[in-house]
């Protein structure tokens, strides 16, 4: 993951952030939320530090993609390659469910998930 800053035109690199798919940003915008494929997790990121705080695993199957935030930041949504995971954000808690995906979006109440995968399908997953 890089850190972009558009004013200077420069970036710097997130060390432990290789192999990333998917960002998010908590809505305080203190944290992201960065999908790792090949390792299966989840590395939470502190955005004032630039630095890797925590890993969360998320067991995907296979490749972990796309990563959605409530607007309460209270959960996360990640996508893997056969299962979607809720992430109880504070706590680092997922919980699976099967069928996997490639992309997410969270309705703005948060109350759900909504997830399209390689078949071209769209479905819904309610939020805890």
């Amino acid at each position: 993951m890089r850190r972009v800053d558009l004013a200077a035109s420069t970036y710097s690199i997130i060390p432990g952030t290789s192999s990333s798919y998917g960002a998010a940003v908590t809505p305080d915008g203190l944290t992201a939320l960065v999908t790792s494929g090949p390792s299966d997790t989840v590395k939470v990121v502190s955005l004032a530090s630039d630095t890797v705080t925590s890993s969360i695993a998320f067991e995907s199957n296979e490749d972990v993609g796309n990563v959605a935030i409530t607007a309460d930041g209270l959960h996360a949504v990640v996508v893997g390659s056969f299962f979607v995971g809720v992430i109880t954000l504070g706590a680092n808690t997922v919980k699976s469910y099967p069928g996997g995906g490639n992309s997410v979006a969270v309705t703005p109440d948060g109350t759900r998930a909504l997830v399209t995968n390689s078949n071209g399908n769209l479905y819904v997953l309610k939020v805890p």
